[in-house]
């Protein structure tokens, strides 16, 4: 291909997903203010159609201007990502006073308010010169208009930037193309396993997530598991999944604030069983030197307040200590990439989903859902293997970082044998819950 044709190929690319991401955030924002107005909506369709393509251009120049020909592209480096983002982060002043001007409450075509736009929006949109359309005849001399269609800009070059920036990040330093041997032999193996969520638990039977009672029955269906490990006030390692513990132990605590000796009075989902320590639960899966080796991990590294590296240094120690097979995952790109530095032996991956749908992290600002989303990560960590969520893998950010960068697939909570069986026709083996596979894995082969 020309060096004509990357440099269109990767512009349209870059368009469409900010576009995409453009797309989902308008449409909640619209919902939210109440736009009933056809004309109210025109205005601000347009604005951030506008806005999504001039952002799009914007980045596709950027990352043009390393693609040389006719070998293959030499993409951006980390500096100008960071110079990218920090470019981002200097129009949050404009936008504060434009949000000033934003604010005010007016009324939009039958009496219709315009609320006012909630705090963490306010504080994240950018302002950026964005050409937009003349003035719709239908609302041109009502006080509506100007503060639609500056919310409309701001809106659209908030998406547009965090689409934009997420993009060129996640092309900047592209995940680990197939690495060595050795790792390819890692990854062989454990692709060959079904992994329960939590270990294999069925509370009705007693046994709850992330209890040993649930890692020992994973081990005698021959199925590996995902864990999830916390590091506590007192520098123990523990499995739990909320760091908040009033789900799982009825109690106004968090684990990271709490000490061990005070997590092992607290029980789990009305059992008798205590949290575990991440030493107790490799003990279910070592292998004793005789008989067939026990099937591998997902290890989860949870990180609360900075603490990544501390957690991830104790999780590769505890690690060594014992005889098992293990690959490492963490929503935090800050883990990955420290194993990439001091530990690049083990098999790491990056976990993500689809975070615009996701109605748990609602809290999260638009630039940091869409970065999430984008597999922004992947600069830092250079995954082995990327973990999405199962309902979300189909979308453009997976099928760059996977298919077209190589990384490998693992997807996440599979609820039913036909999902597990749909996602490893797809190659991708499934962490999977509330049920015993029964049927063969497909890529077990």
């Amino acid at each position: 291909m020309t060096r004509i044709g990357r440099r269109k190929t990767m512009g349209n690319f870059i368009k469409r997903a900010a576009v995409n991401i453009v797309g989902l955030t308008i449409g909640r924002y619209a919902a939210k203010t109440a736009l009933t107005s056809p004309a109210a909506r025109k205005i601000l369709t347009s604005a951030i159609s506008k806005s999504a393509h001039a952002v799009g251009g914007m980045v596709h120049k950027q990352v043009s201007k390393h693609l040389p020909a006719p070998v293959k592209p030499s993409l951006p480096s980390a500096d100008d990502v960071r110079h990218s983002v920090a470019r981002a982060q200097s129009l949050l002043a404009d936008a504060q006073v434009a949000m000033t001007r934003i604010k005010p409450q007016i009324n939009v075509s039958k009496g219709n308010r315009l609320p006012e736009l909630d705090g963490e929006l306010a504080n994240t949109l950018v302002s950026e010169n964005v050409s937009t359309e003349k003035q719709d005849p239908e609302i041109s001399h009502s006080k509506a208009h100007p503060v639609l269609k500056g919310a409309a800009v701001a809106a659209g070059v908030t998406a547009g930037v965090a689409a934009g920036v997420a993009v060129l990040a996640a092309f900047a330093v592209a995940p680990r193309i197939k690495g060595s041997k050795a790792l390819q032999a890692h990854w062989d193996e454990f692709k060959k396993y079904r992994y329960a969520h939590r270990g294999l638990h069925d509370i009705e039977r007693g046994i709850p997530e992330n209890s040993l009672a649930a890692f020992r029955r994973a081990v005698e269906h021959g199925f590996g598991s995902e864990l999830d490990v916390h590091l506590t006030a007192d520098g123990h390692l523990v499995v739990v999944h909320d760091s908040d513990l009033s789900r799982l132990c009825g109690v106004n605590d968090v684990v990271e604030n709490c000490t061990l000796d005070q997590l092992k009075t607290y029980r789990l989902l009305g059992t008798e069983e205590s949290i575990p320590t991440f030493d107790e639960v490799l003990s279910c899966y070592d292998w004793n030197g005789e008989d067939q080796l026990p099937a591998p991990l997902i290890v989860e590294v949870k990180t609360r307040g900075g603490n990544a590296e501390e957690v991830t240094k104790q999780v590769m120690r505890v690690l060594d200590e014992h005889s098992v097979r293990a690959a490492v995952e963490s929503f935090d790109p800050m883990v990955l990439r420290w194993l990439r530095i001091h530990r690049p032996e083990v098999l790491r991956g990056q976990l993500a989903e689809n975070f615009f749908n996701d109605s748990q992290v609602s809290d999260l600002s638009v630039p940091k859902k869409a970065a999430a989303t984008a597999l922004l990560g992947n600069s830092l960590g250079r995954p082995d293997f990327i973990a999405y969520r199962f309902e979300d893998r189909k979308n453009l950010f997976v099928d760059a970082t996977c298919h077209k960068m190589k990384a490998h697939l693992i997807t996440w909570t599979i609820r039913s044998e036909r999902d597990l069986l749909a996602s490893e026709a797809e190659g991708a083996p499934g962490i999977f819950e509330g049920f015993i596979p029964t049927t063969r894995s497909l890529v077990n082969l």
